[in-house]
């Protein structure tokens, strides 16, 4: 007896604590098993899976699905037929389109070379008017007056200036040009002289052009008739303009300061003798 009541006085804390622990489990055992009886329990209607229940919604949606086809293929065929018409009038109007925008090219085209034809006829109708030389040998205007003999290939050409050759003509090989420091073919010859002394035109006939020549300077070109064009360049103070009639030896202007290209040859003319478009070689013609 005495030790039972030692092992309570000494053990009793621990079998309260336990059998607090054990009635509490106890009481949240009843409770979850109530709760789940209540929700899960013979209350609740059994329901058969296998025997799913055919409402009027379900009816509905029956009908509406059996309907739907019809109305569908009707507005696809409605819709298809609206695209075939909106694609053959798309493709009427592009066709349309097409035909006006070739026959605007065509119109455009006709008129462009019907303006070129009539602006080469214009130009070829000038140049003849210019010089044109006649089966006489001699060069007429466009009133079919005579304003310069043609030149003959036998005949001799007047100097321009008198100086010494300063660089020779050289198309079939090249020659040493100083202030390009490079081997060049020259299509004329380089006549020296002093600036301001005039030039004299090598041969009659009619000035065909006064232009700016970056390597030569200012340049005048004179038909000489058959085929022969004479080109004078370094000059300045002109006299002479396109279309004027020019005779053997006449002053045509001055001699000018050296373009940037002959700075090192020094003052000279540059005279160049032409044959069908084609340069040769003035010495052969020269006085």
């Amino acid at each position: 007896m005495d030790r039972f009541k030692e092992f309570l006085r000494t053990k009793g804390l621990y079998i309260a604590i336990g059998t607090g622990v054990l009635a509490f489990v106890g009481l949240m055992v009843i409770y979850n098993y109530n709760t789940y009886k209540s929700e899960f329990g013979v209350d609740k209607q059994t329901v058969d899976l296998n025997a799913p229940e055919v409402t009027e919604t379900t009816e509905q949606v029956a009908e509406t699905k059996v309907e739907m086809p019809e109305t569908a293929e009707a507005n696809s065929d409605e819709a298809v037929a609206g695209d075939t018409d909106a694609d053959n009038q798309t493709a009427q109007e592009i066709a349309a389109n097409k035909d006006a925008q070739s026959v605007d090219t065509e119109n455009s085209t006709n008129e462009s070379a019907q303006n070129t034809d009539e602006s080469t006829s214009d130009s070829n109708a000038s140049s003849e008017a210019t010089a044109e030389t006649s089966s006489d040998g001699v060069i007429v205007n466009e009133d079919g007056v005579v304003v310069a003999n043609a030149y003959n290939e036998g005949g001799t050409l007047v100097w321009p200036v008198d100086g010494k050759v300063i660089l020779p003509y050289s198309m079939d090989t090249t020659v040493y040009f100083k202030t390009l420091r490079s081997y060049r073919c020259n299509p004329g010859i380089l006549i020296a002289a002093d600036e301001g002394e005039n030039v004299l035109a090598a041969y009659e006939g009619v000035v065909e052009s006064v232009s700016e020549d970056k390597e030569h300077g200012t340049t005048v070109t004179v038909i000489m008739g058959n085929g022969f064009k004479a080109i004078y360049g370094q000059l300045m103070n002109v006299t002479v303009a396109e279309g004027d009639t020019i005779t053997t030896a006449q002053n045509i202007g001055e001699v000018a300061p050296p373009s940037s290209y002959y700075t090192e040859e020094g003052t000279h003319v540059f005279f160049e003798l032409m044959k069908n478009g084609v340069p040769i070689n003035p010495m052969i013609l020269m006085q």
